[in-house]
């Protein structure tokens, strides 16, 4: 069987802003019949303006924003229809700050113990502590920082925490949405070259987001762009990186340049 996590015909509005003693505004269209499909494998780049749509998107594959129509399929199968606990444990959402995706109450090594105790309640706890190990120093972070809090933390390795946690559950499909633009360019680089390394090494299907179209390229098998909520374009990064075939990406790559 072809392990996917596809989007299928994915719309989603939003409710236009109200004002005192006038009519509501209309509905925001954040997808307009979107439809993506990820292999396991594979990795998707998505780039698009600020409010095209992207992180609706990765929301929706996420299940953590409803559709108003469409549907969302692992492996064949509605989401819908797959308990939350397996879904959460074959697909996981990386967030785009770290800062508020991790607890500032949790040390490093509670934060990764919390999905363990969850997903391996079997699991003894000298096993559960060799596994904190085993995420530090796949994200290369020393051991010692396993009683850190965020606070005391860069936010390069904040966010290598973040990956980590999600890598806890051993996931087939990871979803990065903006994991790297509030970065700066050396850290930047070290965190694209850890998700490909995380990719080849344990096989993820993997959609990464961001407004960065060399920087996709760098990760990324392909790309699709999205613009006001629709795909525009999609196919082989090389490709859309030689050329654009629209003159929304191609804005989006000059944009990139300069």
């Amino acid at each position: 069987m072809n392990l996917s996590l596809e989007l299928r015909r994915g719309t989603v509005r939003f409710a236009g802003p109200r004002r005192l003693f006038h009519r509501p505004e209309p509905a925001v269209l954040a997808l307009d019949d979107v439809s993506l499909k990820i292999c396991r494998g594979e990795c998707w780049g998505l780039v698009g303006e600020s409010g095209s749509g992207k992180t609706t998107l990765a929301y929706a594959l996420a299940q953590l924003q409803k559709l108003d129509s469409g549907t969302v399929l692992l492996n064949g199968t509605p989401a819908r229809s797959i308990p939350r606990r397996a879904f959460c444990r074959r697909v996981q959402l990386v967030f785009q700050s770290p800062q508020d995706a991790l607890n500032p109450r949790r040390s490093v090594g509670q934060t990764l113990r919390e999905p363990l105790n969850l997903h391996f309640p079997g699991r003894d706890r000298r096993w559960r502590e060799e596994r904190v190990e085993e995420l530090l120093a796949a994200v290369q972070l020393p051991a010692q920082l396993r009683d850190s809090f965020p606070e005391n933390l860069s936010g390069g390795q904040r966010q290598r925490v973040a990956i980590a946690r999600s890598l806890a559950v051993e996931p087939e499909f990871l979803i990065c949405d903006e994991v790297v633009s509030a970065l700066d360019s050396a850290i930047r680089e070290e965190i694209v070259q850890l998700l490909r390394r995380t990719r080849d090494s344990h096989r993820l299907g993997m959609l990464f987001i961001a407004h960065d179209l060399p920087l996709v390229g760098q990760l990324c098998s392909h790309v699709a762009i999205l613009q006001n909520g629709r795909l525009v374009e999609r196919g082989e990064a090389a490709a859309i990186l030689a050329g654009p075939a629209t003159e929304h990406g191609r804005e989006l790559l000059r944009d990139s340049i300069c």
